[in-house]
């Protein structure tokens, strides 16, 4: 009877490692957008960023004088775990009305 409730045990509980939840795994990618060593290659250093929007693809960052799309690529998963994922910057666009 230990033996099935141990077995039970471990196995309902590699479940709760399959994915991160919703908030975790999205406070994940902003972090990783964030110290991203492309962001600081693509803008310049005395922008500060204003907002970081969700997009169905990934996030959108805004900066005083700029836009810049950056996409979240999910990789396929092998085991379960955090989503694994890597960011592709698009080009910046100067923000419209801006000088």
């Amino acid at each position: 009877m230990k033996k099935w409730f141990f077995l039970s045990f471990v196995l309902s509980g590699t479940s709760l490692f399959a994915l991160l939840p919703p908030l975790c795994q999205s406070a994940k990618e902003i972090d990783a957008l964030v110290q991203h060593e492309e962001l600081y290659g693509l803008l310049p250093s005395g922008e500060m960023i204003q907002e970081i929007r969700h997009l169905p693809t990934g996030y959108e960052v805004i900066t005083q004088h700029y836009r810049l799309e950056v996409d979240c690529v999910y990789k396929s998963q092998t085991r379960p775990g955090p989503a694994e994922f890597e960011l592709q910057f698009h080009e910046p666009e100067a923000r419209a009305g801006i000088n």
